[in-house]
């Protein structure tokens, strides 16, 4: 820390005491120069975003991978992933650069993957979670943090150059996104900010993603034009199906072998508990829950799910 930090006007009378009293160890330590992010583990584990700043200050700019970002968002490092997105969207600007992922198969800005709303090949489009940029969202989603779901969904809405009022395509490729990750991962803001479109454009899904069992096995989710209400239901998250059911989106509606949310709730893995709670939001009389209101907003689990409508494959972590 102290020969990347050398520099540092805050770390400068603390070596000059060192350099005095052990002249024949810091010098030849302070010889070299390390890169600083061989300090940003440390960094993102503490959350340190004053540390941070000051590697960014110190060394002009530094270059983040995409897997550095995705740790941010997995240590729940909400202060340093507000940071860095901060300087990244400055620009030349700005301390820091977001590079680019070197496979040459994945979906990145400025390629940004757009879908027109309502268009019979969105429902079919696979979604795959474990692509860049969209895994970014799925990552945040998994952390059930809203305010790191929010970052990170204003972090692709500019990195696609996307004007969420009138870009209508780009900006329903977002909700997309956002309907999938809130609906297999609980994470109601993400629903919210789809708005009522979780009953029309965003209804119906099909997307593909890593995440963890309640035994902290690693399973391989896979769904097919599934109703957002089955993937809720069939990963046991009561206030996401809430969430949809109070969009108005029709609670029977079934995934290609026949499978409803009705039929996801009562899962043999869940409780009888949770099932009671599923159950009684689907049933719920039309009208007796309070309407999801809006159109979508600005970007401001315990099971995987069962052969038909997703396959689910579980390996040691």
């Amino acid at each position: 820390a102290r020969t990347t930090l050398k520099d540092a006007k805050p770390y400068q009378p603390l070596l000059q005491a060192y350099t005095e009293l052990f002249p024949s160890v810091i010098k030849p330590v302070l010889a070299h120069r390390y890169s600083p992010n061989r300090m940003l583990e440390h960094v993102f584990a503490t959350d340190d975003a004053t540390l941070l700043r000051l590697l960014f200050e110190t060394h002009r700019c530094i270059h983040l991978e995409p897997n550095t970002l995705t740790n941010v968002i997995d240590r729940r490092a909400r202060q340093c992933l507000e940071v860095i997105l901060i300087e990244a969207a400055k620009g030349e600007r700005g301390h820091c650069r977001l590079e680019a992922p070197r496979q040459p198969q994945v979906e990145a800005p400025p390629s940004f993957p757009l879908l027109a709303p309502g268009s019979p090949s969105a429902a079919r489009k696979v979604v795959d979670f474990d692509r860049y940029p969209q895994r970014l969202l799925w990552r945040a989603a998994l952390t059930r943090d809203s305010k790191i779901c929010k970052l990170v969904l204003n972090h692709l809405a500019e990195g696609s150059k996307a004007a969420v009022d009138n870009d209508r395509e780009a900006a329903y490729t977002l909700q997309l996104w956002a309907a999938c990750c809130g609906a297999a991962c609980g994470q109601r803001s993400l629903l919210a900010f789809c708005g009522s479109l979780l009953a029309d454009e965003v209804a119906r899904v099909s997307f593909k993603a890593t995440a963890h069992d309640r035994h902290g096995l690693v399973e391989e989710l896979e769904f097919e034009d599934a109703p957002l209400a089955v993937v809720a239901a069939l990963r046991g998250h009561v206030q996401a199906l809430e969430t949809i059911a109070r969009s108005g989106t029709d609670m029977m509606l079934c995934d290609r072998r026949g499978l409803t949310a009705l039929d996801a709730a009562r899962h043999p893995e869940h409780s009888a508990e949770l099932r009671a709670r599923l159950e009684s939001i689907i049933l719920a009389p039309a009208g007796s829950l309070p309407p999801l209101s809006g159109r979508g907003s600005r970007p401001g689990s315990r099971i995987g799910s069962r052969p038909g409508s997703a396959a689910r494959r579980s390996r040691s972590s």
